[in-house]
């Protein structure tokens, strides 16, 4: 009974961080060199603004902005809107790190029954998501790597195409000591090593 109470407590307390997430301080960028400071959030291909508290939103196509920047809990992220390999439509990606190869993600919150006793369930828990493109600075599309689910891609094949004109960088790949958790460092060695 106590982890019932306790689960229903987390679930609360999740779902008020999801609602709090609406009042965080954005910063739009759009292509034609406006600069728009308010309050907002991120809904599919869209950001919901509005410049203050008590003003009515308005919303915005991400296909109007150069990029989008969210600060949550003072932690600003820059999202930007780039058509993937083997998709027809653009979609929104988090950048994660910039330089001529340029790291993007997109996370997701999901949830899942938690068995209970007698085979029945007591409620659900959430764990997050992570796919992972990448994109050279001279391209047009973002690659898609992967993602952090125990039924993702081949992160070992996609990685040696991709990065195919660095040797070192393969090597460790193929030997797998580095592999798609380790995204960030394969991304920094990169841009640090082996660019031309």
């Amino acid at each position: 009974m106590k982890n019932q109470a306790l689960l229903v407590i987390l679930m609360f307390l999740l779902d008020s961080t999801l609602v709090c997430a609406q009042k965080n301080k954005v910063e739009l960028f759009f292509k034609d060199g406006t600069v728009l400071t308010g309050l907002g959030k991120l809904t599919g291909d869209y950001i919901k603004y509005k410049p203050d508290k008590k003003d009515k939103p308005s919303k915005y196509h991400f296909a109007l902005l150069d990029h989008a920047v969210i600060h949550y809990d003072k932690l600003p992220l820059t999202y930007v809107y780039l058509y993937v390999n083997n998709k027809k439509r653009p979609r929104v990606l988090e950048q994660v790190i910039g330089g001529e190869i340029n790291l993007y993600r997109i996370s997701s919150m999901n949830r899942a029954p938690f068995p209970g006793g007698n085979g029945g369930f007591i409620g659900e828990y959430t764990f997050s998501t992570n796919s992972y493109y990448i994109l050279r600075s001279s391209d047009k599309k973002a690659t898609y790597l992967g993602s952090n689910t125990l039924f993702s891609k081949n992160f070992k094949k996609e990685g040696v195409k991709f990065f195919k004109d660095c040797p070192k960088l393969i090597e460790k790949i193929k030997e797998e000591t580095l592999k798609l958790k380790h995204i960030k460092e394969i991304v920094h060695f990169y841009n640090q090593k082996c660019k031309k």
